[in-house]
């Protein structure tokens, strides 16, 4: 259901595949679906009457909703039409520093479209208006902490990058997710993997799932496929498919590459980036973490000499770690062709899409081959949706699984994935490794606790990065090390 100048549109698809999409002309068709869009509001505002009337009755307390027969859309209609209709109030508002949109206030896209329809559907089960305010991290922090004190309603929820959860959390304006009454985040709309990496013992604030995933913020790999092609090489689709792209695979193209010519083979941020992406890459987490857990640091191990053995060959091959004063940043010197590789994130696609040579993108390598999925590391700034400690709303629990059932099939995230088509993937090939990136084929988002907390980072990401250039510190030297302060600081 999308409201539309007071008019009410219902049964309009979107369900077209990714790759027809490329091969058919992705513009055209965006632009066909935009104006068929446009076409059925007007109809449905010259002719309301014939319009099919939503179903208003209430079974045990449940509102039923109604959408389109998209499989996706059809998926989330079932959830939350499965949960007990509760009397949100007049609004039910989103303070947000993360600069992610949930409540747009406009159809100017595909993605805000599909937004829309989504709150649509939370507005109808729960009688609500949903409404988002944005403001830098401060502000927020500040507003929100003084008016709790105050006891005057701010928000409902935060929507704040996960490295500022632990932050936030400390300042007393979160309520653990154990204390939300009646809250169950076990439910199939959850992402209950992720949840539980961002735990720290009896301190679970951050929410995860469809409703706040958002694959700009996925790492990546970026190449520059003109290099690729002066050094004789291909790209590595087929080994990505087979599942064997791994980083030994990376390491043999850069050898090849940096004895061609001198460009650097990988570009990226910095050390702490390159030891975060390799080793999440692997789906290992650098604590042992999750609800009511004491976390404990987790490298002392030989998969973690491994890894600290693929880091010194990257590094061996001209890596760059150059986002400092003297030498400009890491995508810069991608974009202008001086890296074969780079690691960002799948939103800087937007600006990447201007360079002059010819790129594309890959997942992230595998650590081996025999691991059963790509991993798909989520950045830091990753929003992560709240629960303000000084809410007025009388049923949290029912509200959250509102917004997370109305999310279900993947819907939201597809919408993301059509925006970048629209303004930034060039080719079929980008939009098949896409499907590996974003885990429609075979991935698996990952978080870390040192995502949440950026502290521990000094006891684990920084400790490990030392050992990449230091061949007498071991995974074990470096977690004796780190352990007792890394215990002290629980």
């Amino acid at each position: 259901m999308l409201k539309n100048q007071g008019c009410i549109i219902y049964n309009y698809q979107l369900n077209f595949g990714k790759n027809m999409l490329i091969l058919i002309g992705m513009k055209k068709l965006l632009v066909f679906v935009t104006a068929l869009l446009v076409c059925l509001s007007v109809t449905s505002c010259k002719e309301n009457n014939t319009q099919p009337v939503p179903d208003d009755s209430t079974d045990s307390g449940v509102t039923q909703v109604t959408v389109d027969t998209d499989s996706m859309k059809k998926k989330a209609v079932e959830a939350l039409n499965s949960i007990p209709s509760v009397d949100l109030g007049d609004n039910f508002t989103i303070a947000s520093t993360s600069g992610m949109v949930h409540v747009p206030t406009a159809s100017d896209s595909n993605r805000n479209s599909i937004l829309k329809l989504h709150n649509a559907l939370f507005e109808k089960k729960y009688s609500t208006r949903l409404v988002q305010f944005e403001d830098n991290s401060d502000t927020v922090l500040r507003s929100a902490q003084v008016n709790m004190l105050a006891g005057v309603h701010y928000a409902d929820l935060l929507s704040i990058p996960q490295k500022d959860l632990g932050s936030f959390a400390a300042r007393g304006v979160l309520l653990k997710t154990q204390s939300v009454i009646g809250g169950d985040f076990n439910k199939a709309w959850y992402d209950t993997v992720m949840m539980s990496q961002a735990a720290r013992g009896s301190e679970s604030y951050g929410i995860y799932g469809e409703f706040n995933r958002d694959i700009r913020s996925y790492y990546c790999l970026y190449v520059n496929r003109d290099l690729l092609r002066s050094a004789g090489l291909s790209m590595p689709y087929d080994k990505v498919k087979e599942g064997s792209w791994t980083w030994d695979e990376l390491i043999a193209m850069l050898r090849i590459n940096t004895d061609i010519n001198a460009n650097a083979g990988l570009a990226a941020s910095d050390l702490g980036l390159l030891t975060r992406t390799v080793y999440k890459s692997g789906g290992g987490s650098f604590t042992d973490t999750g609800y009511a857990k004491t976390p404990a640091l987790a490298y002392n191990n030989e998969r973690t000499a491994g890894i600290i053995s693929l880091l010194r060959s990257i590094g061996g091959q001209k890596t760059l770690y150059n986002d400092s004063a003297e030498s400009g940043s890491a995508r810069g010197d991608f974009m202008q062709g001086n890296a074969l590789f780079y690691i960002g994130t799948v939103g800087e696609m937007e600006i990447i899409t201007t360079m002059s040579p010819d790129w594309c993108i890959l997942p992230l390598p595998k650590t081996v081959a025999s691991n059963d999925t790509y991993y798909s590391y989520v950045s830091p700034d990753h929003a992560v949706i709240t629960v303000y400690a000084g809410s007025t709303c009388k049923d949290m629990a029912a509200a959250l699984d509102g917004l997370y059932a109305a999310a279900m099939g993947g819907y939201l995230s597809d919408a993301y994935y059509y925006e970048l088509i629209d303004t930034s993937i060039r080719d079929s090939s980008a939009l098949d490794m896409m499907d590996y990136i974003c885990g429609i084929k075979d991935g698996r988002p990952i978080n870390d606790l040192t995502d949440v907390y950026p502290d521990y980072r000094v006891y684990t990401v920084d400790a490990l990065a030392k050992a990449v250039y230091n061949y007498e510190l071991t995974p074990e030297s470096i977690y004796n090390g780190a352990k007792d302060s890394f215990e002290a600081a629980q």
